[in-house]
């Protein structure tokens, strides 16, 4: 496979003692991101922007996808927020909690 170089800036928001974000094993898919704001308890329908205190340049013709591990989104309802080229500012996740209490 192909390597891409992508560009991180580390901004004010994130914690000074995290790692950036890498692979957790050999053959990983994709990288974790954390929460670099407040905690927060996400209501049923309920939408927020995440920050995750990174910015990212992406090469042309290239594109980051941020979405949940498959159990949060089974049991959760998140979503995926697609991180477009021309994007320099900070990544944030997207989180959508579809699930209807009854």
């Amino acid at each position: 496979m192909d390597s891409i170089r992508i560009l991180v800036r580390r901004l004010e928001n994130y914690p000074a003692e995290w790692p950036l974000p890498s692979y957790a094993t050999p053959g990983s898919a994709a990288v974790d991101l954390r929460n670099a704001g407040p905690a927060f308890v996400l209501p049923p329908l309920g939408r927020r922007l995440v920050p995750t205190g990174l910015a990212i340049a992406l090469p042309p013709g290239t594109e980051a996808q941020i979405r949940p591990r498959s159990g949060l989104a089974l049991r959760r309802g998140i979503r995926v927020v697609t991180h477009e080229r021309g994007l320099r500012r900070e990544t944030l996740h997207l989180t959508v909690d579809e699930i209807l209490q009854t």
